[in-house]
């Protein structure tokens, strides 16, 4: 029983290391400002950690050529518009014989920046991205993707807080009047009338 008990186990832990998978590219995202006023712009900023001998095809990387550009979709939403093309730190720029092209991509790190104009006080700006990484070893190449969402942008001076101020008022009140209906109800039922 324990031989065929430790070949189970074996067989197990063999799958289990086959459905690994390498990502070699970690992901960061942020706003410029925490804090912005409706009509004000502002940035987006994404930005990716690369293993040694690894890069990522930029943005601008035409799809024709072959490789994958990192490609970012923004969820449509009335709080916000975007402001004119992505921005890219860190880029190189060679030509490559396998791909027989001039290419565009980062290594080591990567920035990318989105500028966009706030429509709203109640935000929501949510997307994807999807990219192509690949390594200088054996070229070797591994799509990825993810999603994002920024949460922590507040508008400055909104009227959400005051909007919930006065909520927080009007549900103080209708309790101090349910209390006092109940009480007087109470007071009918124990006087003799």
């Amino acid at each position: 029983m324990t031989r065929l008990s430790l070949a189970i186990i074996l067989i197990f832990c063999s799958f289990l290391t086959f459905g690994q998978v390498r990502e070699p590219a970690s992901w960061t995202y942020e706003a410029s400002k925490k804090e912005i006023q409706i009509g004000n712009e502002i940035e987006l900023i994404f930005k990716v950690k690369l293993e040694d001998t690894w890069h990522l095809y930029s943005a601008d990387l035409d799809p024709d050529i072959g490789p994958m550009p990192t490609v970012f979709e923004y969820k449509k939403d009335p709080s916000f518009e975007l402001v004119g093309d992505v921005i890219q730190k860190g880029i190189h720029r060679e030509y490559d014989s396998l791909w027989e092209a001039y290419i565009t991509y980062f290594s080591d790190k990567a920035e990318f920046r989105q500028k966009v104009k706030i429509l709203s006080n109640k935000i929501n700006i949510s997307g994807t991205y999807e990219y192509q990484v690949c390594t200088t070893v054996d070229g070797l190449c591994i799509p990825g993707d993810g999603d994002f969402s920024f949460d922590a942008i507040k508008i400055a001076g909104s009227n959400a807080e005051s909007n919930e101020e006065s909520t927080g008022a009007q549900s103080q009140s209708l309790w101090g009047f349910a209390i006092v209906a109940f009480l007087a109800g109470l007071a009918g039922l124990l006087t003799p009338c």
